[in-house]
């Protein structure tokens, strides 16, 4: 990072976009985070009693971590925003590093962190009163470290130990870091390294969290309670579907716009549509042409069912696929650029301005889109 200054630029972006979308609250799930956070705070006599909590019992970090600021501040979404948007911030470290692995290329990799910063998921949860940035960090540290350690030729069982240790938490602060961690441990077993390390790890977390449960009152059946409840809440457009699935993936890696009608004739289809096609060509040939595309696809495999497990398709679950598919993205991008007669000159006949303008002024784009769209929503916790 100390070779390349323009990461820093992209870190300074997310920042910002940290500021202009901090404290949001959700309707439902916020005001569960905030009870939660109020119980360990011993402000809350019971989770069974409170509007459902006990069904985000099992990813207690977030709110954990944004106890002692609320005691401190004063103040309760500001705290949850402050906690959800360091995870946000980090994630930007932790895809570029991850870019630099799977793309071989500074700019390319901080072209990669830069449409991390402007995901549409992230800018609606990304530093709300959620979960989804830590999520969204772990998921990517879990495949950093796995393919990181591959590539190095001594790796210690204390590190392989430590890594897992680390994804293994990240797992109670959203349990669809579960499939990064699955990942690891394929690889590895894959690789016949790490791998005893890596399940002693998750077992010791796996007995903590059994242990925190049943102090609660609750046991590993909060999951199935929670995918339950999942069935009954969900509204008939979020029903699971093929054409349900692919508007989620657009959501997530593409545009937050919502084309209106009539089709064809508005400027908000076409803001929809033409994106949506470059981004999925660039996805395309991004898994079919990059070098390390095995590792891409075989990422992409072990996350689908993050994406597809729920019986209700949002984009926030399908982002959990990011670090499969936006350096595919990105990768792709720069291979159709590069095949085109660009202009000459210096800086307009590289492939990488052209991409940076596309990813900066979708961010532009989705950014104003959320704002407006989330300014007029209040919700009462």
């Amino acid at each position: 990072m100390r070779r390349n200054p323009k990461i820093f630029l992209v870190l300074i972006l997310a920042a910002i976009e940290v500021l202009l979308n901090i404290g949001r609250t959700i309707p439902g799930d916020s005001g569960r985070y905030v009870n939660l956070a109020l119980f360990f705070l011993g402000r809350r006599p019971s989770l069974n009693d409170i509007w459902y909590t006990q069904i985000v019992v099992m990813r207690p970090m977030v709110p954990l971590l944004a106890s002692p600021l609320i005691l401190a501040l004063g103040n309760i979404y500001l705290s949850f925003g402050l906690v959800s948007g360091l995870f946000w911030v980090g994630g930007v470290v932790v895809v570029y590093k991850l870019g630099l692995i799977l793309l071989k290329d500074n700019d390319l990799a901080t072209l990669v962190a830069l449409s991390y910063v402007f995901a549409p998921p992230l800018l609606s949860y990304g530093a709300a009163v959620m979960t989804e940035s830590a999520g969204f960090f772990f998921i990517g540290l879990a495949v950093y470290f796995t393919l990181r350690r591959e590539l190095q030729n001594r790796v210690s069982s204390k590190t392989y130990f430590s890594d897992a240790l680390i994804i293994s938490f990240g797992v109670l602060f959203k349990e669809s870091v579960l499939f990064a961690l699955v990942f690891m441990v394929a690889k590895r077993i894959a690789k016949r390294k790490g791998y005893l390390e890596t399940l002693l790890a998750a077992s010791l977390v796996g007995t903590f969290e059994f242990l925190f449960l049943h102090t609660l009152g609750f046991g590993f059946d909060v999951y199935i309670y929670k995918y339950l409840l999942a069935t009954h809440v969900h509204t008939p457009s979020e029903d699971w579907g093929i054409a349900q699935y692919l508007t989620s993936l657009i959501g997530a890696y593409v545009t937050n716009t919502v084309p209106a009608r009539p089709y064809f004739a508005t400027i908000t289809f076409w803001v929809w549509m033409l994106p949506t096609l470059l981004f999925g060509l660039f996805t395309v040939l991004g898994f079919m042409f990059n070098m390390r595309r095995k590792d891409l696809l075989l990422c992409l495999l072990f996350l689908f069912p993050s994406s597809a497990i729920w019986p209700a398709m949002r984009e926030r679950f399908s982002f959990g696929m990011w670090p499969a598919i936006l350096p595919a993205l990105i990768s792709g991008a720069y291979l159709a650029f590069s095949r085109l007669p660009l202009p000459k000159g210096r800086i307009i006949s590289n492939p990488k301005v052209y991409i940076f303008f596309l990813v900066l002024g979708m961010g532009i784009i989705n950014t104003v889109n959320t704002l407006i769209r989330y300014s007029s929503l209040t919700t009462s916790l």
